[in-house]
This record gives structure tokens, sequence and C-alpha cells, in this order.
């Protein structure tokens, strides 16, 4: 009977073990999956979040400023004041685009013009001839409208006579003389974060001085190319 017992025993135990086993791996299996997730899980987290500690960089408009601006324009238009008639030139722009809004820029200028004037009574001719620097300030709104104006020295020469039926005059002025200096108009082109490159066109004014005299003031019209 012991034996028996005995037998009994171990063929109970032996059932155990045998239904345990895979159990056991089956248990195993899942704790390998759920690792494997949490590492899955992990990982993203981890690209996630890496972005967010990284230091973005500084806005790049402010690389470009203040920048070198540059630009050249061909004007043509009336002289009126003390000499009468027509004028053309052209001016160069070279400066700096402090910001986005605001350039300050060195404005050469050189030009010439003439004029008659002949009526029932009277005949007069003008001529004037002029060439300088003006130093602007000008303000850009929206990328495209400008206004700039700022004080020049013109050396130049002018010079004006009149006939009427009872008498003659005749005058001739000669630099330097002070100038002042405007400019306003549109600009078309493209532009980057950079810079705006554009094709140009507006009135150009300058008020001439001959002599502590006002001899001449020219609204004209400007066509030309800008890079600021």
């Amino acid at each position: 009977m012991r034996i028996q017992r005995i037998s009994v025993l171990m063929a109970l135990l032996g059932l155990a073990l045998v239904f345990s086993v895979p159990a056991m791996a089956e248990d195993e299996g899942a704790d390998a999956a759920a690792e494997a997730d949490g590492t899955a899980d992990a990982a993203p987290a981890a690209t996630a979040a890496g972005p967010a500690d990284e230091v973005k960089p500084a806005d790049a408009k402010s690389e470009y400023l203040p920048r070198f601006r540059v630009g050249v324009w061909a004007f043509g238009g009336p002289v009126l004041g003390g000499i009468r008639g027509g004028a053309g030139g052209v001016n160069i722009r070279l400066g700096a685009q402090i910001t986005d809004m605001i350039g300050v820029y060195a404005q050469p200028i050189a030009g010439f013009g003439a004029g008659v004037n002949v009526d029932d009574d009277s005949a007069s001719a003008g001529a004037l001839l002029f060439a300088g620097t003006d130093v602007m300030v000008e303000f850009d709104f929206l990328d495209m409208i400008f206004v700039g104006i700022g004080p020049g020295i013109m050396a130049g020469r002018a010079a004006g006579a009149s006939v009427t039926s009872t008498s003659t005059s005749a005058a001739a002025y000669k630099g330097p003389t002070f100038d002042i200096a405007a400019r306003a108009g549109l600009a078309f082109g493209s532009k980057t974060d950079e810079r705006r490159s554009c094709f140009s066109f507006g009135l150009e004014f300058h008020v001439m001085f001959f002599g502590g005299e006002l001899v001449t003031v020219s609204p004209m019209i400007g066509l030309g190319w800008d890079r600021f």
C-alpha cells in the first residue's frame, strides 16, 4: 500500500509539472512583450521630447540688418521758379537699410535744364547745370511705398534772360548752392527675408538756391531700380 501511495503522488506531481511549464512560458512571453511595448512607447516620447529641448535659432531676418542698399534713377520734368523750362538727369543711392522701415543714404546727382518762353510782348530763356550730393532719410511702408527727404549741396550754374517791349534783363548765378531734395513713389519687385529688389518709380523734388535766391523748383518723374 505504501508503495502504491508513493506512485500515485509521483504521478500527480508529474501532471502538475506538465501543466505548469506552459503557463510559465506564457507568463515569460507576456513579460517580454510588455517590455518590448514599453520600449516602443518610450522611444517616441524621447523623440518627441528631443526637439523641445533644442534651442530655436534667432530670427533669420535680424542677421541681415542693417544691410547695404543701392539704387539708380533717371529723372526728368518741368523746372519752375527763377528759371522756367525742363530738366533731366540721373542719380544713384548708396547707403544702409537700418530697419525694414528706415534707410539712410547719400544720393549723388547730376542734371541740366533749359527753357524758352515767348508770348505776345515778352520772351525769356534760361539754362541750368548742377551736380552734387544729397543726404537722404527714407521711410518704407508695406514693402511698396517709399518717402525720402534730405538736404544737399550742389555745384552748378544758372542763367536767365528776358526781353519785353520796354526792357531787357539778364542774370547769372553760380554755386555751390543749397538743395532740399525729396522723393516719393512705389516699388514693385521681389522680397525675401534678406532684402528687396525692385523696379521703382515716382516723383523727385529739388528746391535749389543760387546766391541766396530761389532759382528753381523741380518736380520731376523718376524711374529706376532699388535694392534695399
